[in-house]
């Protein structure tokens, strides 16, 4: 029986996969043109499961070479010790690729030793690759997998500029010489830097200029999502709504296949240990598998957080976006953008910097919350409320915003002015995060997401609430009804009967001690207000 699947690559026979052969398809027709492309996306977005795929389609009419750069380190100390473990990538694939006896005879009647190996080990590989073309009664496509994660630049780039002339060469003479070549990795190799001799970095110019980037976005679309669930279900049986699950699976995770993959597999996996497959594979079950991949560690968060403690420039921005709501203008020539779109992380939201997707965003939120300080007094205010606020399953939150206005205006109510609006939201979130924790989530309405207002969605197992916390002294709000209006307009939109409001206000003038928030009816529907 078939699998969801999170590690390598991934094989149809094997495990559960979303349907790619568009994808597919644009790549076949980049080799049928002879064209030189680079494959972009982030880590463990499908790149190397659809170079497979690729060479799947292409066997009939071509011999497929294929090669990964994720080979030990030091292959990268020398030209030799390069050259070397590429040979070793490219004759351990040679078969899978469709190469015949006779022709892999011919590749290695050019030996790896001797003078013209010792003088340039590049050569020889041209050499092999002139050879293999000439004998060969079809045209010959190479696949390159990751060569951006070569840490020798410099070797790299000799590399690049013999795959360039070889390429070149059978366009321009005539010759026998490679039909194709697609380079898939995270960084556009053009775009990589190098450190010169005095320990600067500089551009690097490309010996590849010939390259054609190709845009193609690696998410998984909710109809190709709906395909892999379909076939799942097919052999599991768990009565879910496949369309739903589906709407749901995008809605969280834009479609990044790893984290597609694995909500899919932890749900899975949970389904069989319980025995209990029809609760998992709801929109309660999908939550609780959020909640609980939050605090998860695996490859794909290690490498993103590792990457974000490593570019402080990176984790700053995103962490200005996060935490205090400041609006920043998409500029993919921003090295810092870049790098967060390379990674994965970032995306153009109509012209503005947002977090790739909503789970990326609680998880980055999450992390960044960690390491907040939260005053003691409401980090313990917070833990008891999850004995009283906490009732048969639902969440008393007139009571949570009772008890967090008083607990803050004893904290802070004295301090005017001494805390910033930026500080007050994260303070909030920082409460909530301490409350919710192993038992809901919380995310932010990414239209509502500033300096002085966020509208926040509390998910609990089959409960949702609104919450938009603003700072009215900021928003120069100061009448009752001003106050409520977007909040009506917002239970109108998403057909809700109650909305809460959370107001910090410097001109408030009140007894802290206040029983309870107060309430508003608007047409029916219930807008419940606390002001600190």
């Amino acid at each position: 029986m078939k699998s969801f699947n999170t590690i390598g690559f991934c094989s149809p026979e094997q495990h559960y996969m979303a349907d790619v052969g568009d994808k597919v398809r644009r790549l076949v027709r980049m080799a049928d043109g002879g064209k030189y492309c680079s494959l972009l996306g982030p880590r463990q977005s499908g790149k190397t499961s659809l170079l497979f795929q690729l060479r799947r389609e292409l066997l009939d009419r071509y011999y497929v070479l294929y090669a990964s750069f994720r080979i030990p380190k030091a292959a990268f100390g020398s030209s030799q010790a390069l050259v070397h473990a590429l040979v070793r990538e490219l004759d351990a694939r040679m078969e899978a690729g469709g190469v015949t006896e006779t022709l892999l005879q011919e590749w290695n009647s050019i030996p790896l030793e001797g003078e013209a190996w010792d003088r340039s080990p590049f050569d020889c590989l041209t050499q092999r690759l002139r050879k293999l073309c000439a004998k060969a009664d079809r045209g010959v496509v190479l696949l390159l997998d990751g060569p951006d994660e070569c840490p020798n630049l410099v070797i790299l780039n000799k590399l690049l500029a013999v795959l360039r002339d070889e390429y070149q060469r059978g366009r321009e003479l005539g010759e026998p010489a490679l039909r194709s070549v697609i380079l898939a990795g995270v960084r556009d190799v053009r775009s990589l830097k190098e450190i010169d001799r005095y320990g600067e970095e500089t551009e690097r110019v490309s010996p590849w200029t010939i390259a054609s980037k190709l845009s193609l976005d690696l998410n998984l679309s909710e109809k190709a999502i709906a395909g892999m669930l379909a076939d799942y279900e097919a052999d599991s049986q768990t009565g879910m709504d496949v369309q739903a699950m589906a709407a749901l699976l995008r809605e969280y995770t834009a479609g990044q296949p790893f984290l597609v993959s694995r909500l899919c597999q932890a749900m899975d996996e949970k389904a069989e240990e319980e025995g209990d497959p029809e609760r998992l594979w709801t929109r309660e079950g999908f939550l609780e598998t959020v909640r609980q991949m939050l605090d998860e560690s695996n490859p794909f968060f290690d490498g993103l957080l590792t990457l974000l403690k490593q570019e402080n420039g990176l984790k700053n921005r995103i962490w200005r976006h996060l935490m205090n709501g400041e609006a920043q203008e998409f500029n993919r020539y921003n090295q810092e953008i870049s790098l967060g779109v390379d990674a994965g992380l970032l995306r153009n939201r109509n012209g503005m910097v947002a977090v790739s997707s909503r789970f990326l965003e609680m998880y980055l939120t999450h992390w960044y919350l960690s390491k907040e300080h939260l005053d003691d007094s409401l980090r313990d205010a917070a833990r008891d409320l999850r004995k009283t606020a906490i009732r048969a399953g639902k969440l008393d939150l007139e009571q949570v915003l009772q008890d967090y206005r008083m607990e803050y205006s004893v904290r802070y109510g004295f301090n005017k002015g001494g805390y910033e609006s930026t500080i007050r939201m994260r303070t909030f979130q920082a409460f909530l995060a301490v409350l919710l924790s192993n038992w809901g989530t919380f995310y932010v309405d990414p239209d509502t997401r500033e300096e002085s207002q966020m509208d926040i969605w509390i998910e609990i197992p089959g409960q949702r609430y609104i919450v938009e916390v603003r700072d009215w002294s900021k928003a120069h709000i100061t009448r009752e009804d001003a106050k409520t209006t977007v909040m009506r307009d917002y239970l109108d939109r998403y057909n809700l009967q109650e909305g809460y409001l959370l107001g910090y206000n410097e001109q408030f003038v009140s007894s802290f001690m206040e029983k309870n928030p107060k309430r508003y009816d608007i047409g029916g529907r219930t807008v419940i207000k606390a002001e600190v």
